[in-house]
């Protein structure tokens, strides 16, 4: 069987490689394409892919996990990430998903694998005010040099999941009903929250749309901001799996560039997603039923990403409750909610948490 040396990290990524069909390389590979030949005719080639942190981070990897198992179709795909984060939220969002035969602490991995895929940063070097944006579902493909045939995130929901989500919401009786998420995981990336609870105020009074805000207790003031807002229900630290189950039954997703904005784009619920610093077209271009509002458009600083921002803040005074009001009611006259029988049955991954 074919070994690859790892590096001094003990990972090692296919970079520079891209295969247009299994066996078809492009450019310069950094295996030989003899040595990938013989990893295709292995019985079964062990395959590591590699994340560690951010939630949305690991959805978006989900594309090019189904990549490699369509390239070694035969393949058992070991996905090594952070089992502790958020209470194991990563593990959460990767189970039942086909392509993944474990799960493992990254911290735990062994040096036993054909290959070594690591996508633990290759998207900041991108993320540079002089760039072009490009999306990190593109980008982490590009690194494991694997050609996506669907670019969509895999997040798999289980039945007994919608039932939940079905079941915790029969007291909320309303037309619609919008999904909410005040905070990004990074404080340059939300939005002011006076705002936006504006906003959710106003979509009930004036139109008589319920929200379900979720937040964390990490997050500023999670608890007295987000309490008692009229026409909402408050979500604190739930589950992922939950949260997903509640969300498919949602009209809307609204939402800054979070981790949120990519669950709901793998379960096709239509979103709004409100971006400052960073730009629409790296985020949402592969979810076709999400539109954005961007505060940064026209201002010549933007996108800025992580850098620090040379005009303090103005793309997100560009955004008002008003202008969000208007986007909600807009999208949700043009969508509809996700038809729920198309969703996956169940299956059960091995997941070893070492």
């Amino acid at each position: 069987m074919a070994k690859l040396a790892l590096d001094q990290n003990g990972v090692v990524a296919i970079t520079r490689m891209q295969l247009v069909t299994p066996g078809e390389a492009t450019r310069t590979p950094s295996i030989s394409v003899s040595r990938l030949q013989k990893l295709m005719k292995t019985g079964t080639p062990y395959i590591c892919v590699v994340r560690g942190e951010g939630l949305g981070d690991v959805i978006t990897t989900t594309p090019t996990v189904a990549g490699l198992k369509q390239m070694f179709p035969k393949s058992s795909i070991t996905f090594a990430t952070n089992t502790r984060y958020l209470e194991g939220a990563l593990v959460k969002v990767l189970q039942y998903n086909p392509d993944i035969t474990q799960v493992i602490d990254r911290d735990h991995m062994k040096d036993d694998f054909d290959l070594v895929v690591n996508l633990h940063c290759p998207a900041f070097s991108y993320e540079k005010r002089s760039n072009p944006p490009v999306s990190r579902i593109d980008l982490f493909a590009k690194h494991a040099g694997v050609h996506l045939v669907d670019p969509v995130p895999k997040y798999y929901i289980q039945k007994q999941e919608i039932e939940m989500g079905r079941d915790f919401l029969a007291s909320v009786y309303s037309d619609k009903l919008l999904f909410v998420q005040p905070f990004a995981s990074t404080p340059n990336r939300s939005l002011d929250h006076n705002v936006l609870k504006d906003a959710l105020v106003r979509l009930y009074d004036q139109h008589g749309i319920h929200s379900i805000v979720v937040t964390h207790s990490h997050d500023w003031k999670s608890d007295t901001l987000w309490n008692n807002i009229p026409g909402s229900i408050l979500l604190i630290d739930a589950d992922v799996r939950k949260l997903a189950g509640v969300m498919v039954h949602c009209d809307l997703v609204l939402c800054p560039d979070s981790s949120i904005m990519h669950l709901a784009g793998a379960l096709g619920v239509p979103t709004v997603a409100i971006f400052g610093p960073t730009h629409p077209a790296a985020r949402i271009n592969h979810y076709k039923n999400a539109v954005a509002i961007w505060g940064g458009e026209g201002l010549a600083p933007c996108p800025c990403w992580y850098e620090a921002c040379p005009i303090g803040g103005t793309c997100w005074k560009n955004i008002t409750a008003e202008r969000i009001i208007q986007s909600c009611l807009s999208h949700l006259a043009k969508s509809s909610r996700i038809k729920l029988q198309k969703m996956a049955k169940p299956r059960i991954l091995s997941t070893e948490l070492l």
